[in-house]
């Protein structure tokens, strides 16, 4: 069953296949939602032509320099509405005026978060699809090494003649073992993807996913050449990380991410309830 779920997950997020444009069109979304989030912070709106302007002296005497509309820093109405009466330069007791412009903002601000929500959500997804992507085609390009591999078996057996060790089946198990990390890296960013942000687990997890990637990535580059130049020892040894990364990592999973010392305590705590 819960293979099941991971699948129908993976089917969710792989049906979703943006275009590069689209990519670009987020990015700039999201930058203009941060430029805007800047602007509502540091910056207020001129009454009459909207143009943002940043106060840089203490005087709530404010001129916009596009339109030329003088208005007051602090109640934003117009500069020759203030008098003696209402403080001048330096004090604005307008208070309808002061709460009308703060409940503007308000709204304003609480729009822009929303757009900044929304573009944050769409960045994370992204984070998640690019990298099942790029294992899916990785995946992809390294199979045809499997019938690589034979040829680069009968090269290196032609040129070991004299040598005791002709044994050349250790460059096809290694890229077996690579095309299986792959699939596993592959499904595991639909995983993590709805895996809850903030707990221990996710940083288990992503912390043995990153053991893996690196691993993998470690033993393509060492078996994609079109001529082998990594020692045998050292790849097959490479091949044997891989294979025990991968295998502790789904192992994990299955578990539930939990440590396997602390799973054994949990065992025994459930039958020591029973009994």
């Amino acid at each position: 069953k819960q293979w099941y779920q991971r699948r129908v997950r993976e089917e969710e997020v792989s049906s979703m296949n943006p275009e590069p444009k689209d990519m670009e069109l987020a990015e700039h979304k999201a930058n203009t939602v941060a430029n805007n989030l800047w602007l509502i912070t540091y910056s207020k709106p001129c009454p009459k032509c909207k143009s943002p302007i940043e106060k840089t002296e203490g005087c709530n005497h404010m001129k916009c320099c596009k339109c030329k509309h003088e208005f007051c820093w602090v109640c934003m109405e117009p500069w020759k509405l203030h008098n003696s009466e209402t403080g001048g330069y330096f004090r604005c007791n307008r208070f309808k005026a002061v709460d009308k412009f703060n409940n503007d903002v308000a709204e304003m601000k609480k729009g822009i978060m929303e757009e900044h929500k929304k573009a944050s959500k769409f960045q994370r997804f992204m984070h998640y699809y690019t990298r099942y992507h790029n294992h899916e085609m990785s995946h992809k390009l390294e199979e045809p090494l499997l019938s690589t591999a034979k040829m680069k078996s009968i090269a290196l057996s032609s040129a070991a003649e004299g040598d005791a060790d002709t044994d050349t089946s250790f460059i096809e198990n290694s890229v077996k073992e690579l095309l299986k990390a792959r699939r596993v890296l592959r499904s595991s960013y639909p995983y993590g993807y709805y895996l809850q942000d903030g707990i221990h687990r996710k940083v288990l997890f992503e912390s043995m996913q990153r053991e893996l990637e690196v691993t993998t990535e470690t033993l393509s580059q060492m078996v994609a050449r079109a001529y082998l130049r990594t020692p045998k020892a050292k790849i097959i040894d490479t091949a044997q990380v891989l294979q025990q990364s991968r295998l502790k990592f789904v192992d994990a999973v299955a578990n539930g991410l939990i440590p396997s010392e602390l799973a054994m305590v949990t065992e025994r705590r459930k039958l020591l309830k029973r009994m």
